[in-house]
């Protein structure tokens, strides 16, 4: 399985060779291999729209909290919203690419709680 690009700043790909989410990966990869073509962007309009209705939801709960008077409620929607926005910029900023000279990772990543392979 590949990643690209492979995290931190490094535009090259990077193997990932084991692990649970490798596993994971590659057992819904193989499931819907078989997919009409159609369902592809099916999904991802569907991913869009949980996303789109999950910050209609937020702004629905955040305005009747404010309508209520409940500064509680406010509070944390707006600290939602920001922790939200930072996430995605923290995720965003880790692909960004190194600049020239930079440490490279090593190609070939393993998450510590993969089983031991057997060769």
């Amino acid at each position: 399985m590949w990643l690209s690009p492979g995290g931190l700043g490094d535009a090259d790909r990077v193997e990932v060779a084991g692990g649970a989410s490798a596993s994971v990966y590659r057992a819904v990869a193989d499931a819907v291999a078989g997919a009409p073509s159609w369902a592809g962007a099916l999904l991802e309009m569907a991913t869009e729209g949980t996303l789109v209705a999950l910050g209609l939801l937020l702004l629905w709960t955040g305005w009747s909290a404010f309508r209520r008077g409940d500064a509680f409620r406010v509070a944390g929607v707006v600290l939602t919203g920001i922790g939200t926005v930072v996430a995605y910029a923290a995720s965003e900023a880790v692909k960004l690419p190194r600049p020239q000279g930079a440490a490279t990772p090593p190609r070939t990543r393993t998450a510590p709680w993969a089983p031991p392979t057997t060769g």
